[in-house]
């Protein structure tokens, strides 16, 4: 299983090619000679020039923040904020303050819950109908909470809705990864909110094991690949459940 961090930095990249294929953008620059090149071998060199002054985080992210604003005006894609998923774990966990009563969330832990937040910027990075807010402006607004910075995103025009999930539950898997007793299982809760009003755009919820594969698949993957293929571990089989939920929200919602 991949760690968060290696997730979201492969995310960032997938998530910059989707949205330069979606909108057709491409910037390409050409210094063309007039004349022909001269000699400067014998010429002293120039005197360096003064590196421009770094702009400092606040300044850097206000300066993403508008380019991705005139990227979407220019697109017309609807700009998804993932807000990080919320959990119940030791440390108190992150609340889903836009999550409905029912959702109950059983204890996990803050490393799944980070793994499927990396799951959903991968699975939602595969449809450019969407632009993908970027992970550093969302982590700021999150801190506050998931209302909060659903309303903080929309006032500075970053966000026209958030994605939220609930890591619900994990049923680790009972035995090894070959011949388990009893396979992994894991329940989610996701639903993308119009961060301007509040309104429900979509909700969705998966709940599932692992389910046998046949004997077929089982002896292709002994002949084909030398291994017998292996079961998931609880967190690992969120990516299952990420990925069934994100199809659902672009069939309803519309690529």
């Amino acid at each position: 299983m991949k760690t968060y961090s290696h997730r979201i930095a492969r995310t960032a990249a997938v998530c910059a090619v989707a949205a330069a294929l979606a909108t057709g953008v491409a910037a390409c620059s050409f210094s063309w000679g007039a004349h022909k090149s001269e000699d400067t071998s014998a010429k002293p060199a120039a005197a360096a020039q003064p590196a421009a002054p770094a702009l400092d985080p606040a300044a850097k992210a206000a300066a993403a923040a508008a380019l991705d604003a005139e990227l979407a005006k220019a697109s017309g894609l609807r700009k998804i904020a993932i807000l990080p998923t919320a959990y119940n774990g030791a440390d108190g966990g992150y609340a889903c303050d836009l999550c409905p009563e029912s959702v109950v969330m059983q204890p996990t832990s803050a490393e799944a819950a980070k793994l499927v937040t990396a799951f959903l910027y991968e699975s939602i990075a595969r449809h450019p109908r969407f632009l993908v807010v970027r992970y550093e402006t969302v982590a700021t607004a999150a801190a506050k909470g998931m209302r909060a910075a659903a309303a903080d995103l929309a006032s500075r025009g970053q966000a026209d809705a958030v994605l939220i999930a609930a890591l619900v539950a994990l049923r680790p898997r009972v035995g090894d990864d070959e011949k388990p007793e009893k396979p992994a299982g894991a329940s989610l809760f996701a639903s993308l909110v119009d961060s301007r009003n509040g309104t429900v755009l979509w909700s969705g919820t998966f709940d599932e094991d692992e389910t046998a594969r046949n004997w077929f698949l089982r002896r292709y993957d002994r002949v084909v690949g030398g291994v017998p293929r292996k079961w998931h571990s609880a967190e690992g089989f969120t990516e299952t459940g990420v990925r069934s939920l994100i199809d659902d929200l672009v069939d309803e919602v519309g690529e």
